[in-house]
């Protein structure tokens, strides 16, 4: 139930209804009836969830603050692991340094997150079974293992592991999609467009990706340039 859910909930603040009336009209099994209520309201609410999209484990952050990708997904891991270990015994707890799982699993919600953001629309209707708007060229479907929007037009290389042929969509213009793109042109040593694009392209299909890629690396030259010239200036005024 969520924080808002809870608010409203008179189950919550006032007890179960029976509660409310006299004692001789209280029911004579009294956990019983607690119960009863207690799984007509679960079942209210999971009717509710199943019409709407599902979404993701809220995680309160400031995303804006980020201006490095791997910078915030360690962020997601440590707030998640922080989640688990606060609702499992303690022998059960994660400990020392972050995993590649707890890594892979972060950004996971986020990408997630972005879609719900970005697609949920689309993804509503997929769920319903309903025919999808401009959508013939990449045909769209939801992973049944990740719940995630993905490529159905099978890219047609045989020797491509799965999740190369069907690629997680996702939209250009988010923020975290740009700085995913731009930690992706710094690994590859400042590459061309085509070049990051086929790096990119290797799990996340983007609208619009060659354009908004090709715009994203004029600004990391320009930046890069501007960098240089100031380290530059720096090293020629202390000497």
């Amino acid at each position: 139930m969520s924080s808002n859910e809870l608010k409203e909930s008179r189950l919550w603040w006032e007890g179960p209804a029976w509660l409310r009336s006299s004692e001789e009209e209280w029911p004579k099994d009294l956990q019983s009836a607690s119960l009863n209520e207690h799984v007509e309201i679960e079942r209210k609410h999971q009717a509710s969830i199943n019409s709407y999209v599902i979404q993701p484990q809220e995680i309160f952050v400031d995303f804006t603050r980020f201006s490095k990708y791997y910078k915030l997904l360690r962020t997601i891991a440590w707030i998640k692991r922080f989640i688990h270990n606060a609702q499992v015994k303690q022998d059960k707890r994660r400990q020392n340094v972050l995993t590649g799982f707890e890594i892979q699993e972060s950004e996971r919600w986020l990408v997630n997150r972005i879609q719900i953001e970005r697609f949920s629309e689309e993804i509503l209707l997929i769920r319903q079974s309903k025919a999808l708007n401009d959508s013939k060229n990449l045909n769209p479907f939801l992973c049944q293992s990740t719940g995630l929007l993905r490529v159905g037009v099978r890219i047609h290389k045989a020797e491509l592991p799965e999740e190369e042929k069907h690629p997680i969509i996702l939209p250009s213009d988010h923020p975290d999609v740009e700085l995913f793109v731009q930690a992706i042109h710094r690994r590859e040593m400042h590459a061309g467009v085509e070049h990051t694009l086929s790096v990119v392209r290797q799990r996340f299909w983007l609208i619009k990706g060659r354009a908004t890629i090709r715009n994203r690396k004029e600004m990391y030259s320009v930046s890069s340039v501007l960098h240089q010239d100031c380290l530059l200036t720096n090293g020629t005024s202390s000497s």
